[in-house]
């Protein structure tokens, strides 16, 4: 006859994938949306892209764009304008008004034709 046979319980756990809207733990993250303006690894990223995190800006005190990028290999930030109301930015291999892909919060930031995007 049938019998009944007690069946053993499986516990199945994930990890959801790296995603760049998630917060990032630590100086090191592994995704942007910045780069290619989609969720993606940069290990897939055939740029170089450098990501300021939350902790990092923390641990600096950075209370502005100047300070948050002051630590990135590359970038050179200072205040821009006679009234010291804009950070203006220069990334090293680009001519001034060469560089305008410069995003923030999605939107693609000011430039002059001869000199630096301005945030």
């Amino acid at each position: 006859p049938f019998t009944a046979q007690a069946e053993e319980t499986v516990v199945v756990t994930a990890t959801p994938p790296a995603s760049a809207s998630a917060p990032t733990e630590g100086y090191s993250a592994s995704t942007s949306l910045g780069a290619t303006k989609t969720d993606q690894p940069l290990i897939t990223t055939a740029q170089s892209v450098s990501v300021v995190t939350r902790q990092q800006m923390a641990d600096q005190g950075a209370n502005t764009i100047s300070q948050a990028l002051e630590y990135t290999p590359g970038v050179y930030s200072s205040f821009g304008g006679g009234a010291t109301r804009f950070d203006a930015i220069s990334l090293r291999g680009y001519h001034g008004g060469d560089v305008d892909n410069l995003f923030l919060d999605g939107m693609r930031l000011m430039s002059d034709g001869g000199s630096h995007n301005v945030l």
